[in-house]
């Protein structure tokens, strides 16, 4: 598809660097190159954006069920966060988050935005930052403040805490 939005079933794709520098019917190519890819019966499409995700729960997939020992509600969901992240080590978030990340390649996405807040212990995020790194996703990393009192306390915080937090 070129700006106008026109389908091309014989077209052609010329990336350098990169980066896509033609796009249009075969017939018209301009372009030479020693890397040719055959796209016949193939369809090329743009990577997709995870615009809202908590990257390192996916640790969390199906641990609360009617059977739970846990409220079925966002405090005991939060109470059983704080339970399982309140001994993760950064290491852990890495090897969760590199699972979550390959993952979410194998389905087209290219960039994420992660709403992090685990954030007991808060190293826990370091591991999630050089799995993004190593990853060559692009990433927005978002840190949330939690401090209702119907909150587990061990993860409430102080905003003070969470701005000093931010700039680490």
């Amino acid at each position: 598809m070129d700006p106008d939005r026109k389908v091309f079933t014989n077209g052609y794709i010329a990336i350098l660097n990169d980066k896509i520098i033609g796009i249009g019917p075969d017939n018209e190519c301009e372009y030479t190159s020693k890397k040719i890819v055959n796209g016949k019966g193939k369809a090329v499409l743009p990577g997709l954006i995870n615009a809202h995700n908590h990257i390192n729960q996916i640790l969390l997939k199906s641990s609360i069920d009617d059977s739970s020992e846990y409220e079925p509600n966002i405090t005991g969901f939060m109470q059983k966060m704080v339970d399982i992240w309140s001994n993760a080590t950064p290491e852990l978030c890495y090897k969760i988050v590199r699972l979550h990340l390959m993952e979410m390649m194998l389905s087209g996405i290219t960039a994420v935005h992660d709403q992090h807040f685990t954030n007991f212990p808060n190293t826990n995020i370091d591991g999630t930052l050089q799995a993004i790194k190593e990853s060559n996703l692009r990433a927005f990393v978002s840190r949330c403040h939690l401090s209702a009192d119907s909150l587990p306390e061990k993860a409430r915080e102080k905003v003070g805490d969470v701005l000093k937090e931010i700039q680490r």
